[in-house]
């Protein structure tokens, strides 16, 4: 695990809390080169999200840049996807056309 990837992924501005919490779960499994191949089940059972969700956010954080992956196979059989972190410190998600993004005051929306 890398401290530094894990405070790069709660930092990390994404279009979902979903999204966040498997990008934070990614990264506190990362070893220093960002890479980690957890299992969906592991991640979904981790936090606490529908294995659906949890494929479904991977998807998202991939089209947004944060992270790629791979299939991974050995001895003719598959093996869970293997996953790079692509953070920068302070990224922000293109937020899906559908979300509107919050107001960028420093109050809240009353």
């Amino acid at each position: 695990m890398s401290n530094d990837l894990l405070n790069r992924a709660w930092d990390t501005k994404v279009a979902t809390v979903e999204m966040k919490l498997v990008l934070v779960s990614l990264a506190d499994q990362a070893n220093s080169d960002g890479r980690c191949w957890p299992g969906y089940g592991f991640i979904s059972k981790r936090t606490g999200l529908h294995r659906n969700t949890v494929i479904k956010s991977i998807k998202q954080l991939g089209e947004n840049g944060f992270l790629t992956k791979a299939h991974r196979e050995g001895n003719g059989c598959s093996k869970s996807n293997m996953y790079t972190l692509h953070l920068d410190g302070g990224s922000t998600a293109r937020l899906p056309s559908s979300s509107k993004p919050l107001p960028s005051s420093g109050s809240p929306p009353i």
